[in-house]
């Protein structure tokens, strides 16, 4: 026996719901993901190499909003807005005919609102380096990494392990497998790409983050 129309409202509602909080959770996570990528980018690693977990994008994706806070009210009017055009009646029959324009316009604003988001995550990612790189990085502590004895002749190994240890290097980030260490340019260069260093943790028999940011060697 076929379900009565009126009966089928409160789950077409809820599936709304659902499509909206989907779209909305999808757009915080792109601007996240988006805003680590071109960060990460001017330390020239990718992020599979940082093997950064997903949860972290969702943190990155609000600090996007965060600072776009007009763009978090019109994406929140839109919320508002999209819930009105796709009801199906839900106890209010005038609506039916918005029904089939919120179908046909949902695509549309959807990619819309992704293009909308890779572009903040970019713009916001360039400006938050822009402001660490004219600070010294305030934010990544210095560190001194002592090695294990290097067996090789190789004497760029050499040298790093002998420069590790005077506290030039900063923290980027720390897995369980890896330190990421760069070192701040001497000029400030507010666009410009650093060289990243990649230290296995099995290598490294002393790590030390100091308490402020020094010298060399201080």
């Amino acid at each position: 026996m076929p379900q009565p129309e009126n009966n089928r409202e409160p789950a077409r509602c809820w599936l709304n719901t659902a499509v909206l909080l989907t779209l909305a959770t999808a757009l915080v996570y792109a601007a996240g993901w988006t805003y680590a990528f071109h960060y990460f980018w001017y330390f020239r690693v990718g992020l599979l190499t940082l093997n950064i977990p997903a949860e972290y994008y969702f943190m990155y994706g609000f600090w996007v909003f965060r600072d776009t806070w007009w763009l978090a009210l019109l994406y929140l009017l839109l919320a508002l807005l999209l819930p009105w055009m796709l009801a199906t009646s839900c106890g209010r029959t005038y609506l039916l005919p918005y029904r089939t324009m919120g179908i046909r316009l949902l695509p549309i604003v959807a990619l819309l609102l992704f293009i909308g988001v890779y572009y903040l995550g970019m713009v916001t990612a360039s400006r938050h380096y822009q402001q660490q790189s004219a600070a010294d990085f305030p934010a990544y502590p210095p560190v001194r990494v002592w090695l294990k004895p290097v067996q090789s002749d190789n004497k760029i190994l050499q040298a790093l392990s002998q420069a590790l240890p005077q506290g030039c290097h900063r923290l980027l980030l720390q897995n369980s497998d890896t330190l990421f260490l760069f070192q701040p340019p001497s000029t400030n260069l507010t666009v410009a790409r650093l060289s990243l260093v990649q230290v296995a943790r099995a290598e490294v028999t002393a790590l030390r983050v100091l308490p402020q940011l020094s010298g060399c060697g201080g």
